[in-house]
């Protein structure tokens, strides 16, 4: 379960579906109490948030228009001064090999669309409070 510190945390979830941008806020912060979740709907706006927001946790869609989730993670982890902050992937199209490339190329960790609320939650509640799985 969370702790009261880790409600106010800042969390950025970057999807272009909306139907699922929508349901992943609701899930942190209906069922999860998270009050400060912030959204973006492609790889340029979420960019725009990390450089004014300073997120202390990024839920990354890999799959994005333009510029695409590997090369935003990749770009937040080349700046200094946001380079700490956990991205978890999520992506629909995970495979053999998937977990081990994530990791190399900066990710924390990776959840598989379609997901399971409490997973999502437990995996968010984890990495805030620097416990990673």
């Amino acid at each position: 379960m969370a702790f009261n510190f880790l409600k106010s945390k800042k969390i950025l979830v970057v999807d272009d579906e909306e139907d699922l941008i929508q349901l992943i806020e609701t899930i942190l912060t209906i069922k999860g109490g998270f009050s400060n979740v912030t959204l973006a709907r492609n790889g340029y706006e979420a960019l725009r948030k990390v450089a004014t927001n300073k997120p202390d946790l990024i839920l990354l869609d890999l799959m994005l228009e333009g510029i695409d989730g590997w090369t935003v993670a990749a770009m937040i982890k080349k700046n200094p001064a946001t380079a700490k902050i956990p991205i978890i992937a999520l992506t629909a199209h995970a495979g053999y090999g998937q977990d081990e490339k994530l990791l190399k190329k900066g990710f924390a960790y990776c959840i598989n669309k379609p997901f399971n609320n409490s997973d999502l939650l437990r995996t968010v509640e984890k990495y805030l409070a620097g416990k990673p799985l």
